[in-house]
């Protein structure tokens, strides 16, 4: 007899779970109005992508925490200018990928 357990698509094993834009808004939101700790909640919830598009772009051996940290700097002083809280990811991600271009060349 067959197993019970539900099949799961490969294309989604061990991907990334799909953004919460609500929530993302939320903690974008809270760091443009200066809330404690909101810059803190987006480091922790957007670092990890800002260190694989890193690496993507870079390579396994590149030294990252700088370029993480510099990523993050260029956002929280460049928030204000977020025009859709909503879109904070790609804000993020669209910083990160330019820092890494710019490091290559």
């Amino acid at each position: 007899m067959s197993s019970l357990r539900p099949r799961v698509p490969l294309s989604i094993v061990g991907q990334p779970s799909p953004p919460d834009l609500d929530a993302d808004a939320g903690l974008a939101r809270a760091a443009m109005a200066g809330e404690p700790n909101a810059h803190r909640a987006l480091w922790m919830r957007f670092q990890p992508l800002v260190r694989r598009l890193a690496q993507r772009q870079l390579g396994p051996d590149a030294d990252l925490d700088d370029l993480v940290q510099e990523v993050f700097a260029l956002v929280f002083r460049d928030l204000r200018t977020l025009r859709e809280p909503r879109a904070i990811g790609s804000f993020i991600g669209t910083a990160a990928s330019d820092l890494a271009q710019a490091l290559l060349g």
